[in-house]
Parts: structure tokens; C-alpha cells; sequence
């Protein structure tokens, strides 16, 4: 083995459901969510990390508690999912307050939680 094997290098990520699988079990394993990764960590052979650096689209959304049902919200949900499929994203990150009536269902709607996280965002003012 050569020393440079003892150091982290980046792969880009294959994007397989064979590779998403073993890193997402991986990352199970240490008590973490495994996010659209686009590159991984490997060290002595193995896979030890990975970074998700994109532009991954972040839907923020307001829906009328008066006005909408269930089924509106849910079938808006899934034409936003759709239109951002269609221009290329592998993913989205969506993210909802626990006092949300969405929360409880995000689970059952394909959405993965990390509930250790906190999502923060930073606007920039011109």
C-alpha cells in the first residue's frame, strides 16, 4: 500500500443505485442521512465520507390553509418534484417545520429527514 492511500482523496460519485445504497448504509451506520452526494471520500480503500456540492433546488412553499385541500397541496407538490426532474435535478431539499401539517407525511412522500439537522440559510441583501 502506498502512503498516499492513508490520505482522503475525492471520486467523483458514479451515480448507481448499487453505490447510493452502500454509501447511504454507510452513513446509517454512523447515525447520518446521506445527501445527493457528488463526490466521495475514500481512504485505505474504503469509502469514508462525501460531499454534496451542486445546486440542488430548495423548495420553500406556502399553501392556503383555507383554500387548498389535501390533494391540492399533494398534487402541487409532486408537479414541482416533476418540472424539477424535467430541468435536471437530481433531488430536492424541502424543508418543513415540525409544526407543519406536511411533516408528518414527508416520510411517506420519499422525503428522507436527517431530524438532527437544522436547516439554516443565509439571504444575501444587495
Amino acid at each position: 500500500m502506498s502512503i498516499l492511500e492513508h490520505f482522503v482523496k475525492l471520486q467523483p460519485y458514479s451515480n448507481t443505485q448499487e453505490e447510493f445504497a452502500a454509501l447511504a448504509e454507510a452513513a446509517r451506520e454512523d447515525g447520518h442521512a446521506l445527501a445527493l452526494p457528488t463526490d466521495v471520500m475514500w481512504k485505505n480503500g474504503e469509502r469514508v465520507g462525501t460531499f454534496s456540492v451542486q445546486l440542488t433546488p430548495v423548495i420553500s412553499a406556502w399553501f392556503s390553509t383555507k383554500k387548498m385541500l389535501a390533494r391540492d397541496s399533494m398534487m402541487a407538490i409532486n408537479t414541482i418534484e416533476q418540472v424539477m426532474y424535467r430541468t435536471g435535478a437530481r433531488g430536492v431539499y424541502f424543508p418543513v417545520k415540525k409544526s407543519s401539517p406536511f411533516y408528518p407525511h414527508m416520510e411517506a412522500m420519499g422525503f428522507v429527514s436527517d431530524s438532527d439537522s437544522t436547516f439554516f440559510f443565509k439571504p444575501f441583501y444587495v
